[in-house]
């Protein structure tokens, strides 16, 4: 692994708290262990990148919010599905990776790990949110119901 990709809302953080209220933003923080996981990343030299969809302003400020802004390499904000996957070919490009040397991390089946799976990256369903229901188990990816859990597989990944 050589290029650590995830998804913000959902990811790496309850968003489903806000209800859609942005003056809800103070109330965000980070899922258990999730800095533990980004310390052993920034450790091994492998950088950070949000791939997100929503609006930039309202995705860097829950980042802001979370304490991330210096942890985090870049943000890339998408407004569909589509868009992120093209987004995803760039960072590819941007980094000069290969899909087999990123990790893509995120909450939806059909969004981001979908895409990671489709391009060939090493991907892990974070199994959390609205959008766990009706979501069958995602094939050639790694579950995980925590950040306990995605440090445990750090190693094989």
């Amino acid at each position: 692994m050589k290029l650590w990709i995830t998804d913000l809302d959902n990811t790496l953080c309850n968003t489903d708290l806000l209800e859609g209220d942005v003056s809800r933003i103070g109330e965000l923080s980070l899922f258990p262990d999730v800095l533990k996981v980004f310390r052993v990343l920034i450790a091994q030299g492998i950088p950070i990148v949000i791939l997100t969809t929503g609006d930039f302003v309202y995705q860097r400020s829950k980042i802001h919010q979370l304490g991330l802004t210096e942890v985090i390499e870049d943000i890339y904000v998408a407004s569909s599905i589509e868009e992120k996957r093209d987004l995803f070919k760039k960072i590819l490009e941007e980094y000069k990776m290969s899909p087999e040397d990123v990790v893509m991390i995120g909450d939806r089946v059909d969004g981001e790990v979908k895409i990671g799976v489709e391009e060939g990256a090493r991907t892990v369903w974070f199994k959390h949110g609205k959008y766990i229901e009706g979501a069958g188990e995602p094939e050639k990816a790694r579950v995980v119901n925590n950040y306990a859990e995605v440090l445990e597989l750090l190693p094989e990944l």
